[in-house]
């Protein structure tokens, strides 16, 4: 009963946001924002699925982030013990709790924060790894913000909205790190900051176009449970009128017989049982063609 009530709920509040789902499709979305109402549904629709993406998306990062202690030694041999004291002792700590939160559905709601947390983190212990080294090879180290971007943008699809904010921040994190990194010279820092710029907008665009997409299937998907609300509603009212007379509105002889058909099938034949052999009584077999006379 409960479930039946939710899902009565569920159909109702859809139907109820039609208007908005028609403008939607109607007017389009380019800021990637829907009205008030169809946003907040929106950003719950499927949200149990998504938790489950990002559950195994943190468990892939985990694996990712800590393959670079192996190139840590060889690349920074001046810091690799702080590298990996970063990498082992802040980063993948955070992203344990956050998989050991993900369980809990209580914290549903703040996946996408969650998700731009360890993306904001992962990309800011890079960072100061090339402030604490003096290594000639820390010019190479910018490739792995770069990884990072791209991994939160395109791979786990943040919210292009949050995408934005989080790689602008990590950015400018950035830009303020490289003219104290010693081992950079000008022309290297240049370079690699156009790099980022430029991997960035290219991850942006590619997120843009993932959630546009999304939202359009999103709506179209609502559209279709629309019409079969409407459809199972109109079957219903039909059948209703088919089993009443025009007139009177009284059940007609199409009423009598859908109820006959469905007493029958839970009718049971009651048979007494004595205990002589020889009995004087007969007991007519039933059956729907040939009713008990």
């Amino acid at each position: 009963m409960t479930d039946q009530t939710s899902g009565d709920n569920s159909r109702g509040h859809i139907l109820h946001l039609e208007t908005d789902i028609k403008k939607s499709m109607e007017d389009g979305f380019p800021f990637l924002v829907f009205t008030r109402n169809l946003e907040r549904h929106f950003l719950t629709y499927n949200l149990d699925a998504r938790r489950k993406f990002f559950f195994v998306m943190t468990i892939i990062a985990i694996l990712i982030y800590n393959l670079f202690l192996f190139t840590d030694r060889e690349m920074l041999p001046d810091i690799y013990r702080t590298a990996w004291q970063i990498r082992l002792g802040i980063v993948t700590p955070c992203m344990l709790i956050i998989l050991a939160l993900l369980h809990y559905r209580v914290f549903i709601r703040y996946i996408d924060f969650m998700a731009d947390f360890l993306i904001v983190l992962s990309a800011s212990s890079i960072i100061m790894i090339l402030h604490f080294s003096h290594h000639p090879n820390v010019v190479h180290y910018h490739t792995g913000i770069i990884l990072i971007i791209m991994f939160g943008n395109i791979v786990v699809r943040l919210r292009f909205w949050h995408a934005l904010v989080v790689s602008s921040l990590i950015f400018a994190l950035y830009v303020l790190t490289v003219p104290e990194i010693t081992a950079m010279q000008p022309p290297v820092m240049i370079n690699s900051s156009v790099v980022l710029f430029s991997a960035i907008i290219i991850s942006l665009i590619a997120n843009y176009q993932i959630e546009s997409a999304l939202r359009w299937s999103y709506l179209r998907h609502l559209s279709k449970e629309i019409e079969t609300i409407r459809l199972e509603k109109a079957k219903t009212e039909l059948e209703l009128i088919s089993s009443l007379d025009v007139l009177t509105g009284l059940a007609n002889r199409r009423n009598f017989d859908t109820f006959l058909d469905t007493e029958w099938r839970m009718g049971v034949i009651c048979v007494p049982v004595t205990g002589e052999r020889n009995s004087s009584f007969s007991f007519p077999i039933l059956t729907k063609k040939a009713p008990c006379r």
